[in-house]
């Protein structure tokens, strides 16, 4: 009887102090968590309608700015004092698809997001991306993604809170910085694309 005590005390105890690990954040990661939270409240501060020409804009300003400074300019891109928060946010990767820069997302940074895929026909949402900016330079594209400025509510299945699923278009264009290549991308739910 012991012995099984000392073994499921054990055992809690190893759950916990794992759990506590999980849980522990490093100041790294709270000052990025606080420029996400800062980004996202400075997109809500933004009143008009989101456009094809707003989102056009955005990537157009980003990407000459990176196109000028290189990785030297991501932080201008989060946080409160950001000027590119319009509404919504660009979002930087390499040519192969390793997230360069996102000002929410911030634990994408450093992953290649090539595995991404539409939540409605799981096709690819990246490849596509990285296509477009490469061979025509710049355009388009659409997928189903979660709409996060929408409620969240409760998947029967998961049991997990899920926002609703929507068509979001995003814009990709490719630019260089000293030999290396960029790819900015910013999207929107419900906009109007003209091709």
């Amino acid at each position: 009887m012991k012995k099984i005590t000392l073994t499921l005390f054990t055992c809690i105890s190893m759950l916990t102090w794992s759990w506590a690990a999980e849980k522990s954040v490093t100041p790294e990661q709270e000052a990025k968590q606080k420029l996400a939270e800062e980004s996202l409240a400075k997109m809500k501060e933004w009143k008009e309608p989101l456009t094809q020409q707003t989102i056009e804009n955005l990537v157009n300003d980003v990407a000459a700015l990176v196109e000028k400074e290189g990785p030297a300019c991501f932080p201008k891109f989060k946080g409160k004092d950001s000027k590119f928060l319009p509404g919504t946010y660009a979002f930087i990767l390499d040519e192969k698809g390793l997230m360069l820069m996102h000002p929410i997302l911030w634990k994408m940074e450093g992953n290649v997001m090539t595995g991404l895929r539409d939540l409605k026909t799981s096709i690819p949402i990246i490849i596509p991306l990285l296509n477009i900016a490469q061979t025509k330079g710049s355009g388009w594209y659409s997928y189903a993604w979660e709409n996060s400025k929408k409620r969240a509510a409760m998947d029967p299945i998961t049991k997990k809170e899920r926002h609703p699923i929507e068509d979001k278009w995003t814009f990709t264009k490719m630019i260089k910085h000293e030999g290396k290549k960029y790819i900015v991308s910013a999207g929107e739910f419900g906009i109007t694309v003209k091709q």
